[in-house]
């Protein structure tokens, strides 16, 4: 161990020598990494694999950690994750990667330290030396061999992932805050529009408005980002006004949306947002499905712990389509569609704890139901 005095504002900056880290690094080769199969599926993994020991020194890469940090094994023996990236906080301490005071905030030596016995992931944000910035997604698992602990890391450069994010969260915070003002200038204005025509522009409006906030609402839900706000609701209410909604889209036209099985006065305790998106994903596909003269109907029932809500049109799914329902890139409807559904399943089994189905058969044509308790299960307070 080496025991130069060091100074440290957060991880250990002790280190083995050199000879520790090619013997351990010659022990994972002999337990392992010398047969010929596992060294070429190891080097075929597409995200960086990384071994490194209790001072959190590389031991061992794959192939795509290799070219992930530029370096070869034999230059990635004994240094730390940090150095190899060339992380600026690590080029700056006396004691490298993870002893300068910002690496307590550091997702990538966080990994390292909380390891535990399967693979947990953090997300770190690195400034390098030369003033570039990457974003890592990071897996690390604990490990031992030969009574020696190690951490096995999974590295994977998710920098674009990020900016991605960004510029969504920026689009619809614009995109949003502009309808906003359109709506209220709508709104302002109905006295001195034709009344058909207020009505119309004014539905249109909420509607986009709808459209854009459920459409935000699935990729936060896909990336395990949103935000659930379950309160007491009349969702009896909710269904009535998505369908007077509905009611008057061009889609719609020819087609009557019933609602009448849907009892006055329930109320249950959910996020009135992501149920509301959830029924009209339902309603405009069932809307979408059928003909002119058809009849789409929402309905409701309610017990003590459970409500069920289900939403029913005459049109009948062949089995082709009945078994790649939820599946997310299938639609009826051609190329880029296919969100529906998938994301009524997304949202109603993930977010608001509940289950949805469907049936289709010539007798009852298509009925989708969605299951929800009727108090919002929360996590225990520990």
């Amino acid at each position: 161990m080496n025991t130069e005095p060091q100074t440290t504002e957060f991880a250990s900056p002790e280190r083995v020598d050199l000879a520790t880290v090619r013997r351990q690094h010659d022990m994972w080769r002999a337990s392992a990494l010398d047969h010929p199969l596992v060294q070429l599926l190891l080097d075929a993994l597409s995200t960086g694999l990384v071994v490194v020991n209790a001072t959190r020194q590389i031991v061992f890469a794959n192939g795509t950690a290799e070219d992930f940090f530029g370096m070869a094994m034999s230059e990635l023996l004994g240094t730390r994750a940090g150095e190899a990236l060339r992380c600026r906080n690590a080029a700056d301490s006396p004691g490298g990667c993870g002893t300068a005071y910002p690496c307590r905030y550091c997702g990538l030596i966080k990994a390292i330290l909380d390891a535990e016995d399967f693979g947990q992931r953090f997300d770190c944000r690195m400034l390098k030396d030369n003033g570039t910035a990457i974003d890592l997604g990071v897996s690390a698992t604990r490990f031992s061999l030969a009574s020696e602990r190690f951490v096995v890391l999974t590295l994977e450069d998710i920098s674009s992932e990020k900016r991605r994010e960004a510029l969504e969260r920026v689009f619809f915070h614009d995109v949003l805050n502009t309808l906003n003002v359109l709506q209220m200038g709508i709104e302002v204005s109905l006295d001195e529009l034709p009344e058909d025509k207020g009505t119309m522009l004014l539905g249109a409006t909420r509607r986009i408005v709808r459209e854009v906030r459920g459409q935000r609402s699935l990729m936060e839900a896909e990336r395990g980002a949103l935000s659930v706000l379950p309160t007491e609701e009349d969702v009896s209410k909710v269904a009535k006004d998505i369908c007077d909604e509905l009611a008057v889209i061009p889609e719609a036209d020819g087609i009557t949306i019933h609602a009448g099985e849907v009892p006055a006065g329930i109320r249950m305790q959910t996020d009135k947002g992501l149920l509301g998106r959830v029924l009209t994903n339902l309603l405009k596909n069932a809307v979408e499905a059928s003909a002119t003269g058809d009849t789409v109907s929402v309905g409701c029932t309610q017990n003590d712990t459970r409500t069920l809500f289900w939403v029913r049109n005459p049109a009948v799914m062949d089995r082709s389509t009945r078994s790649q329902v939820f599946h997310r890139s299938f639609s009826t409807k051609g190329a880029g569609r296919g969100l529906g559904t998938y994301g009524v399943k997304l949202l109603v089994e993930r977010y608001l704890k509940g289950k949805v189905g469907f049936q289709s058969s010539e007798d009852g044509g298509t009925v989708f139901f969605i299951d929800l308790p009727n108090i919002y299960p929360r996590l225990p307070i520990v």
